[in-house]
């Protein structure tokens, strides 16, 4: 079984470093990923697509617009807007 990490405090303590000796022998191996991992991180892939794919780039004439097309945007992610992981 592998497991990620990104590095937290909490992941990178004395007591968790102590603890992944224990996990190694039970097959489970730890997998430090690097500090910022955008690909990894769903919230950051959903605004990439909607930045660069789906919103228009009229939306950016005014703040109203802005605002009225990031609306649709979101009111459409799931349905016309589908993100794909496979």
């Amino acid at each position: 079984m592998c497991q990620k990490i990104d590095n937290s405090p909490l992941q990178t303590s004395h007591k968790f470093n102590e603890k992944s000796i224990e996990w190694n022998s039970n097959n489970i191996i730890i997998i430090p990923i690097s500090r910022y991992s955008p690909e990894l991180n769903i919230i950051a892939i959903l605004w990439r697509k909607i930045k660069y794919e789906w919103l228009p780039f009229s939306a950016y004439d005014s703040f109203e617009k802005l605002e009225a097309e990031w609306d649709s945007v979101l009111s459409m992610v799931g349905k016309e807007y589908v993100i794909n992981f496979s």
